[in-house]
C-alpha cells in the first residue's frame, strides 16, 4: 500500500511538472505622468531673513483696527531687521511689535507664544495666560504650557536694551 501511494505522489508531481505555463500575453509598458508642481509666489513681501524656518515661532493677530490706528503699530518678522505695517491679520512668524504710543518698549512675543492685539471690547478666540496693558492698549497672550517655564521668557513689553534688544530699530523713537 505505501509503495502504491509513493507511486501516485511521484506521478502526481511529474504531471504537474510537465503542463506548459499559461501563455502570457506581453506587458504593455504604462506611463504614468509626473506630477507638476506650481509655486505661487509670495504675496507677502516682508524683509524676513533666509534663515531656516523655525518650529516654534511667536505668533500675532490683529484684529478691530481702522487703517489709522494700525498705522500706530510696526510689527517685527521672525529673524527679521526691518518691520512692517500689519493689517487687521494673523501673522504666524513674528519676533514682536512696536507701538508709536511707547517709544521705549517694545512688545515681545517669545517663540512659544500667540499674542493677539485687539480693538475696542473684543476678546480673544481662546482663554488666555495673561494681559499686558500698556496705557489704553490690552495685549492678550497665550504660551504652550511648560515652555514659558523652560525657557524663562514671557511675552511682555521690554526696553530695546541689553538681553532684550532687537535688530528692528524703533520706528517711532524719533517722532
Amino acid at each position: 500500500m505505501k509503495r502504491i501511494s509513493a507511486c501516485l505522489a511521484a506521478l502526481a508531481l511529474v504531471s504537474c511538472a510537465n503542463q506548459p505555463a499559461p501563455e502570457q500575453e506581453p506587458q504593455k509598458a504604462v506611463r504614468v505622468p509626473e506630477p507638476q508642481l506650481k509655486i505661487k509666489p509670495s504675496s507677502q513681501t516682508t524683509s524676513q531673513s533666509s534663515e531656516p524656518r523655525k518650529m516654534l515661532t511667536g505668533k500675532v493677530t490683529f484684529s478691530g483696527w481702522s487703517t489709522e490706528e494700525l498705522a500706530t503699530f510696526r510689527v517685527i518678522p521672525e529673524g527679521g531687521l526691518e518691520t512692517f505695517t500689519p493689517k487687521n491679520q494673523h501673522y504666524p512668524s513674528v519676533d514682536g511689535f512696536w507701538w508709536r504710543g511707547d517709544d521705549q518698549r517694545w512688545f515681545k512675543i517669545p517663540d512659544h507664544a500667540t499674542a493677539w492685539v485687539l480693538s475696542g471690547e473684543e476678546k480673544p478666540p481662546v482663554p488666555t495666560n495673561g494681559i499686558s496693558e500698556n496705557g489704553e492698549l490690552i495685549v492678550y497672550w497665550k504660551v504652550i504650557p511648560g515652555l514659558g517655564l523652560l525657557s524663562g521668557r514671557s511675552a511682555g513689553w521690554f526696553p530695546n536694551a541689553g538681553k532684550t534688544r532687537i535688530g528692528a530699530a524703533n520706528p517711532f523713537g524719533n517722532q
